[in-house]
């Protein structure tokens, strides 16, 4: 079709570029087949669908420094927020406090509430009159069987 020399350097970039993907494929499979056998599953289309990307993560490389410290969250002991009680896709109860997980732990030890997971909103502003507030707007709005009292 074409007898020029342009064309010719398509042609071998394209091929190359295939190669590249077969062996970046094989690689992949290998390691498939190495997760199969020697964890005795499969592993999860997360961690293969990560490791595909070309993100920095992919191809097996490790994030680097600046990265994973831009992604740090500082240590809070306490945190006040307000807090939903969820069972089986319902809201079972709202409340708020300034040390939020205490609080739910001591819902789950009292076993008076019973509840399988929880939500937590931070309110923009900490003080103590807006978060009251704030949870006082949410029971009014979803009325949690657990919450006995309304605004």
């Amino acid at each position: 079709m074409c007898d020029d020399g342009y064309c010719n350097q398509k042609k071998e970039k394209l091929y190359r570029d295939v190669l590249k993907w077969e062996t970046a494929w094989h690689k992949l499979e290998k390691e498939n087949r190495y997760l199969k056998t020697e964890l005795g599953r499969r592993p999860s289309p997360y961690l293969l669908r990560n490791r595909t990307k070309d993100n920095g993560y992919g191809q097996g490389k490790l994030l680097e420094k600046d990265y994973i410290l831009s992604q740090k969250k500082s240590y809070k002991k306490t945190m006040t927020a307000v807090y939903f009680l969820i069972k089986a896709g319902e809201i079972v109860y709202i409340g708020q406090s300034r040390n939020v997980y205490k609080r739910i732990n001591e819902h789950k030890q009292k076993g008076k509430i019973t509840f399988s997971s929880y939500a937590l909103i931070v309110p923009p502003s900490l003080e103590h009159e807006n978060i009251l507030l704030e949870e006082r707007r949410y029971i009014a709005k979803y009325t949690p069987i657990h919450n006995i009292k309304c605004c």
